[in-house]
This record gives structure tokens, C-alpha cells and sequence, in this order.
């Protein structure tokens, strides 16, 4: 998974992109998350966590650890999402129905290839953007469609 990864973060390294993945991203345990390292990601704009307790397993966020600490310091901002916590939400709908762009930037299919998804907003949601708002303690992450300039 790690390996794919990284691929994709190379294919991407002229785009915007997020990376969205369950429990912990840069754990040495892959029972706890995605094991990449920082090579690994390092072209992301964003990397989302998706805490919480699943097949016995429960992930807590990277908060605090070194590999966090990377991120802060290159401004890949970091943010954890638990479906079981009051006020987090992730429109796993939206992401089910997107159109998967993965082969268009990594065309040979591998194992990991049938686990990771890239959603292309733009043609999703045309003439959209994803906007990200976040403070250090809550995040926020919507479409927005930008106002047309006035005809003069």
C-alpha cells in the first residue's frame, strides 16, 4: 500500500491533492494505518485520518508524533476524522459514487490498487472547488462554486 502510495504522490507532484485513509498514516503498524513515510506523501496538500474503532482495532490520531511534526513543519496540514464522535462527518456517499481517476495517473493495477480511489473534483462537481477551513482544533471542507465577475 505504502509502495502505491508513494507512486501516486509522484504522478501527483503538479496537482492539489488531499490523502484521505483509515487510522493512522505513517505508522509502523499496518494495523493501525497507511506505513508510509514522509517520501512517501510529501506532494500532499492535506492528510486525513479516519480514526476510530474498527475490527477490534482502535486508531488514534498522529498528533504529537514526529511524522506530525513533519507534516506541521511543510505545511501538510493534518486533520482526523472519527464517524464516532459528536460533529464529525465525511460524506463517504459522495466518495462512493465518485469516479475513480486512479488509472489515468497509475495505469498498471496492483493489490493495493483496488483499495485507493482518486476523485478528480472538478469533474465531479463542475465549475466547483474543495475548500478546506481549519483552525488548529476544528476543520471544515466544502464544494465552492466561484462568483462570476461582474461583465463590465
Amino acid at each position: 500500500m505504502a509502495r502505491t502510495v508513494g507512486q501516486l504522490n509522484k504522478a501527483l507532484e503538479k496537482h492539489i491533492f488531499i490523502l484521505l485513509g483509515p487510522g493512522r498514516w505513517g505508522s509502523s503498524d499496518a494495523m493501525q494505518g497507511v506505513p508510509v513515510t514522509y517520501a512517501d506523501i510529501f506532494n500532499a496538500r492535506a492528510l486525513v485520518e479516519l480514526a476510530g474503532k474498527k475490527g477490534g482495532y482502535s486508531s488514534e490520531p498522529s498528533y504529537g508524533t514526529h511524522f506530525f511534526q513533519d507534516l506541521v513543519e511543510t505545511k501538510i496540514y493534518p486533520l482526523a476524522i472519527s464517524q464516532e464522535e459528536p460533529g464529525d462527518s465525511l460524506n463517504l456517499e459522495f466518495i462512493q459514487q465518485a469516479a475513480d481517476q486512479l488509472p489515468k495517473f497509475l495505469p498498471e493495477q496492483t493489490p493495493a490498487s483496488r483499495c485507493i480511489k482518486v476523485i478528480h473534483i472538478p469533474a465531479e462537481r463542475p465549475g466547483c472547488r474543495l475548500e478546506i477551513i481549519m483552525d488548529g482544533k476544528q476543520a471544515l471542507a466544502y464544494f465552492l462554486r466561484p462568483a462570476l465577475s461582474p461583465t463590465p
